[in-house]
């Protein structure tokens, strides 16, 4: 399935980022696929060229300094690697992805009063589910007429 809207990394950023973010001595690009659930973003796979926190840190603010504050930069679990980093834990890989698809929409006014009343209508039920399954012992405490087996 093929995403045609905004929310797609260009390919002229992605070759600007491959060229100018990555680099010998911080991540070895290999390969390129897509990555997200319909393909929107670049998953960049090589080899790590230092500290994660580090290497993650430069990379970040190179991103800003190359695209400014159009992408969103993530370091993940390489998911087909067959070995361990040799520095330690998992390989990674870094994920890249349009900030319009990675980071969630404010919420509005509309989306907090349905929560609220959504919040209000189960509280309700469940007052008047508990006082229903409650009749029996009710009836006892204020009648004296029920038996208690009968209510069990």
């Amino acid at each position: 399935m093929e995403l045609l809207g905004p929310e797609k990394v260009d390919p002229a950023d992605v070759k600007k980022i491959k060229d100018k973010l990555f680099g010998y001595s911080t991540f070895w690009v290999t390969e390129e696929e897509p990555f997200g659930e319909l393909g929107e973003g670049v998953l960049f796979i090589g080899n790590l060229r230092g500290k994660r926190e580090d290497i993650f840190s430069i990379l970040q603010n190179r991103l800003v300094e190359v695209t400014g504050d159009k992408y969103n930069l993530f370091m993940v679990e390489e998911p087909d690697s067959d070995s361990p980093d040799p520095r330690g834990g998992p390989r990674v890989s870094f994920g890249l992805l349009r900030k319009e698809v990675s980071e969630p929409e404010e919420t509005t006014l509309w989306q907090y009063v349905v929560a609220s009343l959504l919040f209000l209508l189960t509280i309700g039920t469940s007052v008047e589910v508990g006082i229903a399954s409650q009749v029996c012992w009710l009836s006892i405490l204020f009648e004296h007429q029920v038996v208690i087996g009968e209510c069990l």
